[in-house]
């Protein structure tokens, strides 16, 4: 009887390596979140070894299998004296000295055909939000994330790129630019109604 137990256990472990489940073990599916030790590290984007395949790379048995998660980021808003930052890490602006205002939208992690990403960029110290990945030949900061090229049924916000001759507002309302004695530049994409 044991040897029938100990062949079924076997023959399960065995199929468990096989379908590739011993990977879903750590990557956060499990409710825990060991990626960090528990801490907030500002840049919370998953550390698992290639398991779960969250940054896009393409190198990920997971995502072959079961497809790639389209994960939400928000991006955080902060204001100093009327210039603004954006981040991904809503401490990040408060370390800068600037005063956190909250959510200012969200944006997809991933890109796709449909999608433009959104960069943050520097000039002489100000930050500014661009979709062009050269910055307008200033400084690359970070990639916050992709927003949507086209309203969609899900994507019904305009993200206003907005400007004065001190600092650039990026807003879902551009009544918001207008009051502040801003002028709505155009709009840099598309976000989810959330």
């Amino acid at each position: 009887m044991k040897s029938i137990i100990g062949l079924l256990c076997l023959v399960a472990s065995l199929l468990f390596a096989q379908t590739g489940f011993a990977q879903w073990e750590d990557d956060g599916r499990n409710g825990r979140d060991d990626s960090h030790g528990g801490q907030d590290n500002g840049n919370d984007r998953g550390d698992d070894h290639g398991r779960n395949d969250r940054r896009g790379d393409g190198n990920n048995d997971l995502d072959e299998k079961f497809g790639s998660p389209d994960v939400l980021v928000p991006v955080y808003r902060s204001a100093n004296s009327g210039s603004y930052i954006f981040t991904l890490n809503p401490r990040e602006g408060v370390r800068k000295g600037y005063s956190y205002e909250g959510v200012a939208f969200y944006l997809h992690q991933q890109s796709a055909a449909n999608r433009v990403a959104l960069y943050r960029c520097i000039e002489k110290k100000t930050y500014f939000v661009s979709t062009d990945q050269n910055c307008k030949g200033q400084t690359r900061d970070v990639v916050l994330g992709h927003a949507e090229v086209s309203m969609s049924q899900n994507a019904q916000k305009t993200i206003y790129s907005c400007s004065n001759d001190k600092a650039q507002l990026v807003t879902l309302n551009n009544q918001e630019c207008l009051n502040n004695g801003f002028k709505v530049d155009g709009i840099l994409g598309y976000t989810i109604n959330k």
